[in-house]
């Protein structure tokens, strides 16, 4: 029977650093998969930082939020991860991405 290895990265995002928090998060990724977690779990609005409250009416900064998660997504190989972010359809969102493999 395997055992599931969990991991929370309590880090402390920065508003508005989305490239920082972005690097930050893919840090701690990287960290995971070498203390062999297979569920990695990050705090609410990890990507733009909490509470992003005006930024969050600039359309390329959500945009640009979305771009990092993408790129968080090509460095989940190996492990489930959780990440926070703002997600916009009709409206924006508070949202959490569940990220496998």
């Amino acid at each position: 029977m395997k055992s599931l290895r969990i991991g929370m990265a309590q880090i402390n995002p920065v508003v508005g650093d989305l490239e920082g928090n972005t690097a930050k998060i893919k840090e701690y990724i990287r960290r995971g998969k070498e203390q062999g977690v297979d569920l990695i779990t990050f705090p609410e609005l990890s990507v733009s930082g909490y509470p992003p409250e005006d930024l969050l009416f600039k359309p390329e900064f959500i945009e640009t939020n979305l771009q990092c998660l993408s790129s968080i997504v090509k460095s989940t190989k190996g492990l489930t991860a959780v990440v926070g972010f703002v997600d916009m359809q009709e409206d924006i969102y508070n949202a959490a991405a569940v990220i496998h493999d």
